[in-house]
């Protein structure tokens, strides 16, 4: 190119070493490049994205034409690496002095914009590929890229949102703002399901994953939206939400009943029996245990669905819900855990730490208290237990299997508060549960026309 050889621009003529920095990205453009010998390697958030090694080829044209920041590095990867930095100043000439220098970079800018057309549509063809709905915005929420998944997510095809804000698709736009200011403000919140205002359907939701892009500036250019069908999770946590409303007022008559029957039961059954149990001499003993068979069979009914549908969150608010209508901390239970068949962890509800799941997915590790280690056939077992005060530091806890799943129920016993208000220690607790098992047991030996 003559350029290169003009007297009048050799004074713009650079050399620098390997390694040298000759172009930063996101710096204001104030000149042209043109390399004259040597290799440039183009660096783009650190990767390298492009190798420059023909002279006369330009770099730094776009930023430089568009008045922008630098899109990338340019950094001399050869020893003696030449280069014309060409001002502002001077482009009004080159123009008019070499008709050549305005055609080249003509097709430099030609070439560069059917690369990046063909990368464009690359990338639609990929995203027309991904089973999620793929949506491409600018920094003011409008619509730039609009797969398949989306046409059939949302229910417009592409040629009806380009162009339009993508606020257009949410039934409650303000919510939609909302989390767009939260996550533009934290950075945190990443995905939140809304409302979508869907043409074909009433009752829609979809789960958006929201990715904020951003120039070397540190400027907000655009947002991804990934975008799934959350409609059936909705309806079944609309459906809980349903049932709980109706199911802990019924749980609480059932319990009531159930404690009423275990009364008359109780009562019917031969007096030796029950003589041998009530040995103990204090009735406050029987209050307990009965507390724990009927909240547990209460417990057992409520959690039933969620334990065959392994739905821990669910779960957690059954057992939250349990603190709340029966009160188990009046009579000194003041935490319950869910473990399965192995011992393992599923649930746990604190209500000091009623965010606290570090329990979840650990194996249960208690020691049984001396009274129960050689029992057989326990319905309940006091084990001593010893975790991090982060989870509830030492605690009694009485085992209770369920009857009618492969799990159990660990209520955590608050023994100070035992003792002042029923004036028993863990020894009278753990000999009243031994003698309870003992009568169970006998019970069940009966002959039928005696048993109730």
């Amino acid at each position: 190119m003559e350029i290169l050889n003009h007297p009048r621009l050799q004074k713009y003529a650079r050399t620098c070493p390997a390694g040298c920095v000759i172009m930063t990205e996101g710096d204001q453009a104030d000149s042209l490049y043109i390399l004259i010998a040597g290799r440039l390697d183009v660096i783009k958030g650190g990767k390298k994205i492009h190798e420059i090694n023909a002279p006369g080829s330009f770099f730094g044209e776009l930023s430089f034409l568009l008045d922008t920041v630098r899109i990338a590095s340019v950094i001399a990867a050869t020893e003696e690496t030449s280069y014309l930095c060409l001002p502002n100043a001077e482009v009004n000439w080159i123009w008019q002095e070499f008709p050549e220098f305005a055609r080249q970079l003509a097709r430099n800018l030609a070439k560069r914009l059917y690369e990046t057309t063909n990368v464009a549509q690359g990338f639609r063809e990929f995203c027309d590929q991904m089973p999620d709905a793929v949506i491409m915005t600018n920094a003011n929420y409008t619509v730039l890229s609009w797969n398949r998944a989306a046409e059939k997510l949302y229910g417009h095809p592409w040629s009806q949102m380009r162009g339009k804000s993508i606020e257009d698709i949410y039934d409650n736009q303000a919510a939609f703002k909302q989390f767009m200011a939260e996550l533009i403000s934290t950075e945190a919140i990443r995905e939140k399901t809304l409302k979508i205002n869907h043409p074909d359907k009433e009752w829609f939701f979809v789960s958006t994953s929201t990715t904020i892009l951003k120039d070397p500036n540190d400027n907000i250019q655009g947002y991804l939206f990934l975008g799934r069908d959350a409609t059936s999770l909705q309806r079944l946590e609309k459906k809980q939400r349903q049932v709980r409303k109706w199911l802990l007022p019924l749980l609480l008559s059932l319990t009531l009943l159930s404690g009423w029957l275990g009364w008359l039961g109780w009562h019917q059954v031969p007096i030796l029996t029950r003589t041998a149990y009530q040995s103990a001499e204090n009735l406050n003993y029987d209050h307990i245990i009965e507390r724990l068979i009927r909240d547990t069979a209460a417990l057992e009914l409520a959690l039933r669905p969620t334990l065959e549908t392994s739905a821990p969150q669910t779960t957690r608010m059954v057992l939250a819900d349990y603190f709340t209508v029966f009160q188990p901390e009046l009579d000194g239970i003041n935490g319950v855990l869910i473990m399965d068949g192995k011992k393992k962890i599923l649930s746990s509800y604190l209500p000091t730490q009623p965010d606290n799941k570090q329990l979840i997915g650990q194996t249960y590790r208690g020691i049984k208290f001396a009274e129960n280690v050689d029992q057989a056939n326990k319905a309940m077992t006091i084990f001593m237990v010893s975790r991090p005060e982060s989870v509830g530091g030492e605690a009694v806890e009485v085992v209770v299997a369920l009857k009618k799943h492969p799990a159990s129920l660990a209520f955590r016993l608050d023994m100070g508060f035992i003792k002042d208000k029923f004036a028993c220690n863990i020894n009278e607790l753990a000999q009243a549960i031994n003698l309870r098992d003992s009568a169970r047991q006998n019970t069940s030996r009966l002959p039928r026309e005696n048993a109730i």
